[in-house]
């Protein structure tokens, strides 16, 4: 289906809107599932008491692993008869 405008104000008005969905669309992390991270929530508390910039900070940051992705977890239980 070929589109007309009727007016240069239609076109505008169209091209605007255009332009305006791609600010307001997201393909990011949102703010909840960012701050599930316990990592980074650790960072923010150092940072607030200021102490991020310390080498021990760092090192504790960096020997803290992400938690596992729940859909990734096994849901299969094994016992010793099974061995």
């Amino acid at each position: 289906m070929i589109r007309r405008f009727s007016t240069v104000k239609d076109k505008k008005r169209v091209e605007d809107e255009k332009m305006a969905s791609i600010f307001r669309d997201s393909y990011s992390f949102s703010a909840e599932s960012v701050l599930k991270d316990r990592r980074l929530r650790f960072q923010a508390k150092l940072k607030e008491a200021g102490l991020m910039d310390s080498a021990y900070a760092r090192q504790v940051l960096m020997a803290m692993e992400p938690q596992p992705k729940p859909h990734l977890q096994s849901q299969v239980k094994f016992s010793q008869d099974d061995l």
